[in-house]
């Protein structure tokens, strides 16, 4: 599965650096949503 290959990379990377990718995603997620609340959860349109 994708997201288990995405989970060991992150599980090989420093401390730092899982942190940044995390912050990363975190802020990408957060700013998707505030840019349109009425598309749906996270941009994505939701039926």
């Amino acid at each position: 599965m994708p997201t288990e290959r995405i989970m060991e990379q992150f599980k090989k990377l420093s401390p730092e650096q899982q942190r940044w990718v995390a912050d990363s995603i975190i802020g990408h997620l957060n700013s998707a949503q505030e840019e349109d609340d009425e598309t749906g959860i996270y941009n994505l349109d939701v039926f």
